[in-house]
């Protein structure tokens, strides 16, 4: 499967290849300080590429936010997660964060090279997720408009819905809606 030791002796250097390859793509890696013998241990490797930061900006139920950046760490522990959300964060300028429990399917999703050395388990899980991005592209090629079947249904719904309701001018600029079949009445 590879040596372990010679792949995390290069992976500033695969840091550096992403950077160069894929403009826009934030990558961290972090390490501690050398202990006695002067090696220093790996605590953290954090990517987002800008394919997938764009892509999940466009279109955020798509891909799920699992789908856009990788992370690995020494352990998870409430520093790293801590570390790791700030990252996030930042790339996709979440502001104060939008919460996903998406987590443990993406887990599962990549649990084979989960198991693999460093850069082994990054190159399976960049060509997954580049595999899954060209299929999300090919899916709105199905629509029969410029929405997709989802964002139909729930318009459908709604205009049956609207049809029972009627809206009244307040005289000043706004409106007020109430459900035939219902009591309550909502403020546009």
């Amino acid at each position: 499967m590879g040596d372990h030791v010679v792949e995390f002796g290069r992976i500033l250097d695969y840091k550096d290849e992403l950077l160069r390859t894929n403009p826009g793509t934030s990558c961290v890696v972090k390490v501690g300080d050398p202990d006695a013998e002067g090696k220093s241990i790996f605590q953290c490797f954090y990517i987002c590429f800008d394919a997938l930061k764009k892509a999940w900006i466009h279109c955020r139920k798509c891909i799920g936010l699992d789908g856009c950046f990788l992370k690995v760490v020494e352990k998870e522990n409430k520093q790293t997660w801590t570390m790791f959300v700030k990252y996030i964060r930042d790339d996709l300028g979440l502001g104060d964060g939008e919460d996903n429990n998406m987590s443990e399917c993406f887990n599962e999703w990549i649990l084979v090279a989960r198991h693999k050395t460093i850069i082994t388990m990054l190159e399976e899980i960049r060509v997954k997720m580049m595999t899954r991005i060209a299929k999300l592209k090919e899916f709105p090629i199905t629509w029969k408009c410029n929405f997709s079947p989802m964002a139909l249904k729930v318009l459908e719904e709604n205009i049956s819905r609207s049809m029972d309701c009627t809206i009244e001018f307040n005289g000043a600029a706004g409106f007020e809606m109430k459900e035939a079949l219902s009591t309550q009445s909502g403020y546009c």
